[in-house]
């Protein structure tokens, strides 16, 4: 189970274009450690594996939360026998704030040259 969040960019200017991708990662990989942290925060614990194996990939234009663990999916939207414990979407949701203000800096810092 994963986010996936994906940017493009079609900038000419190649210097512009370079402070955009260097803001751009950092934007990226603030909002990724956020969502990563709330997940884990989250994320129900009886043998503690489901939680260490939460980690996040930050590309270029991209970024995944990642819960590689095999019965990740049963736990966030649970079975016919087990209720939801939804820890990745509740996450990313209280994590939307702060990314939205994560998003405000970067364009404040692009746009201001």
């Amino acid at each position: 189970m994963s986010f996936d969040v994906r940017v493009e960019s079609t900038l000419k200017n190649k210097n512009y274009s370079q402070k955009v991708n260097t803001e751009l990662r950092l934007l990226l990989t603030n909002s990724a450690v956020r969502v990563e942290g709330e997940a884990k925060l989250l994320a129900p614990v009886r043998t503690g594996r489901l939680r260490s194996e939460i980690f996040r990939r930050v590309e270029i234009f991209h970024a995944n939360v990642i819960a590689p663990t095999a019965y990740s999916g049963y736990v966030e939207f649970g079975t016919m026998k087990q209720r939801a414990q939804p820890f990745m979407r509740t996450g990313l949701d209280y994590s939307l704030g702060d990314i939205r203000r994560f998003g405000r800096n970067y364009l404040l810092r692009v746009l201001s040259g």
